[in-house]
């Protein structure tokens, strides 16, 4: 890959991850949670609804956290594995995952399933 175009791809990815995170607002108001299954029925007061929405906010945003960084690890395996192929095997796994553009938009490409990629004519088992 020349200069130019690793500092194109650089800059690629820096805007698309700017432009993520400049709506993320972790000052943001908790949403209102909803009793489990069945816990409408117990005749809770409001200091154990107010207790258990509590709980739930807290452990959703563990939740969350955990989600994203699964996330994280996840793009940057699919980043690695694509750093094994050699040039013209990533260019056959971009036409195999009928993607255009660089090989870069490979490792975008495999975060969907085989039901969200274009062409695809991968059958669940």
């Amino acid at each position: 890959m020349t200069l130019p175009r690793a500092m194109g791809t650089v800059l690629v990815v820096a805007l698309l991850a700017g432009g993520l995170l400049y709506g993320d607002d972790d000052k943001a108001p908790p949403k209102k949670a909803s009793l489990p299954t069945g816990w409408s029925k117990l005749g809770l007061n409001a200091e154990q609804k107010q207790k258990i929405q509590t709980i739930q906010n807290d452990y959703r945003a563990r939740i969350d956290a955990l989600r994203k960084q699964i996330a994280d690890l996840q793009q940057q395996e699919r980043a690695d594995l694509v750093k094994v192929l050699t040039p013209v095997q990533r260019k056959r796994l971009e036409q195999i995952l009928g993607l255009k553009g660089d090989s870069d938009s490979v490792s975008q490409e495999e975060k969907k399933g085989p039901a969200e990629r274009k062409g695809s004519t991968d059958k669940k088992p």
